[in-house]
């Protein structure tokens, strides 16, 4: 099975454990992952957010980065994390961007 470069935007939750949120109630990232379609990025991204104690809420706009960038140019650093995918490292995360309370970002 083909394993093309895919991109979310990924709406996240801290556990108690979780300490990459510095004490924010959520936050929204973009994720590269290497899969074969939407439903195994979704439980690649699952996985590798879960080793950081972070639970997915939701995943938006999910398609293959080819499409994102026939779309138009996206941000350099989504590129640059784009460049160091690889099957040992099949998953990249971009910048976290926490909220402290809902509905405000």
């Amino acid at each position: 099975m083909t394993r093309d470069l895919w991109i979310g935007l990924v709406s996240v939750v801290p556990t108690k454990d979780c300490d990459v949120l510095e004490g924010a109630v959520g936050a929204y990232v973009n994720v590269l992952a290497l899969a074969s379609d939407a439903s195994e990025y979704a439980d690649l991204v699952e996985k590798a957010l879960a080793k950081l104690h972070i639970i997915v809420d939701e995943i938006e706009v999910v398609e293959p980065f080819a499409e994102r960038r026939s779309c138009g140019n996206p941000d350099p650093a989504v590129v640059d994390m784009a460049m160091s995918i690889s099957g040992s490292e099949p998953v990249q995360f971009g910048t976290f961007h926490s909220f402290d309370s809902l509905g405000e970002a």
